[in-house]
C-alpha cells in the first residue's frame, strides 16, 4: 500500500496555492467516491500547516483522490525523493464534475460550528473564508489594526489582491470601527485600562487607525470595480468582533468573537457559525 506521508501534505497544500477553495476539493473528493465533510477538511488543513501527524487511515482514505484531482485536472505527479510536483508528460487534462445544487446544498449543512481557541484567524485562513462571497463582506472590530496590517504588512498576494478579486466579482466589503472622536470611544479604553494599560495606547491609535483605512479604501475604490470597499464608524460600547460572509443569504457564515474583560481582543476565542436549513 501506498504511503502518503508526504503526498498528502504536500498535494492539500499545492491545491490551496492554486486557489482551489476548499469546498471544492471537498465536492471533488466526494465526487470520486470519497465521502469527506467541511470540517474534516478544515482540520486536515490545519494539522498540514501546523506540521501536526495525521493517522495513516486518514493518509490512505483521502491521499488518492487528493492525489487524482492533481494529476487529472493539473496533469502533475509527487515526487517524493525531489519534494516537489513534476508535469506528467503527455498528460491530457480533464475537470472532475463536481455534486449536484442539491448536494452541495446538503454538504454546506453539514458543517458544524467550529471553536477557534487560539484567537483572530491567520490571513490565509481569512482569506478562504471570504473567497467564494458573492454579496457582502463585513469586517466589525474595535480599532481594526490587525485588519489593516494585513495591507500594510504583508504582500499584495495575501490579502489585497484577494479582497480585489471580490470586489471585481461586486462584492461589497464593509469595515466598522468605533468613532474615534466620541465618548463611548474614551469610556471603553479606560475602563479595559484598568485591566490592562495598553488599552489606553488603543485609544489614541484610533485616528490613526481611521486614517489609515480612509486610504485604503481610496486605493481600492480607485479601481472602479463593480464592489465597492466601504468604511463606517458606530458609536456604542462593542461586545464583541465579527467578520460576516452573505450575512442575509442562505450561504451565509460567519465568526464572532465574544471581548472577555482582561483577555487581549486578538487573543478572544471565536466561534465559526453558518447557516442551515
Amino acid at each position: 500500500m501506498k504511503n502518503y506521508n508526504k503526498t498528502f501534505p504536500a498535494g492539500l497544500k499545492l491545491l490551496l496555492e492554486m486557489g482551489y477553495e476548499q469546498k471544492k476539493i471537498v465536492l471533488k473528493m466526494n465526487a470520486l467516491g470519497v465521502k469527506l465533510k467541511a470540517s474534516t477538511l478544515t482540520g486536515l488543513k490545519k494539522s498540514v500547516y501546523q506540521n501536526d501527524r495525521i493517522s495513516r487511515d486518514r493518509l490512505s482514505k483521502y491521499g488518492p483522490s487528493i492525489e487524482q484531482i492533481i494529476e487529472q485536472e493539473l496533469g502533475l505527479r509527487y515526487n517524493e525523493e525531489l519534494d516537489t510536483f513534476e508535469e506528467i508528460e503527455g498528460a491530457v487534462k480533464s475537470v472532475i464534475e463536481i455534486a449536484t445544487e442539491k448536494e452541495k446544498i446538503e454538504i454546506a449543512a453539514s458543517m458544524p460550528f467550529t471553536f477557534h481557541g487560539k484567537g483572530r484567524l491567520d490571513t490565509r485562513e481569512k482569506t478562504d473564508f471570504f473567497a467564494d462571497a458573492e454579496h457582502e463582506v463585513i469586517e466589525f472590530g474595535v480599532k481594526l489594526e490587525q485588519f489593516v496590517n494585513y495591507f500594510e504588512g504583508r504582500g499584495d498576494w495575501e490579502f489585497r489582491e484577494p479582497v480585489l478579486r471580490i470586489l471585481e466579482k461586486g462584492v461589497n466589503f464593509k469595515c466598522y470601527l468605533l468613532e474615534p472622536d466620541s465618548n463611548i470611544a474614551r469610556m471603553y479604553f479606560e475602563d479595559r485600562a484598568k485591566a490592562n494599560e495598553l488599552e489606553l495606547e488603543a485609544l489614541k491609535k484610533l485616528p490613526e487607525m481611521l486614517k489609515k483605512l480612509k486610504r485604503i479604501a481610496s486605493s481600492l475604490n480607485a479601481y472602479g470595480h463593480r464592489g465597492k470597499f466601504m468604511l463606517f464608524t458606530y458609536k456604542n460600547i462593542p461586545s464583541c468582533s465579527y467578520f460576516a460572509v452573505d450575512k442575509d443569504y442562505f450561504k451565509a457564515k460567519m465568526i464572532v468573537s465574544q471581548y472577555i474583560y482582561g483577555i487581549r481582543r486578538a487573543k478572544s476565542p471565536s466561534l465559526e457559525i453558518s447557516k442551515k436549513k
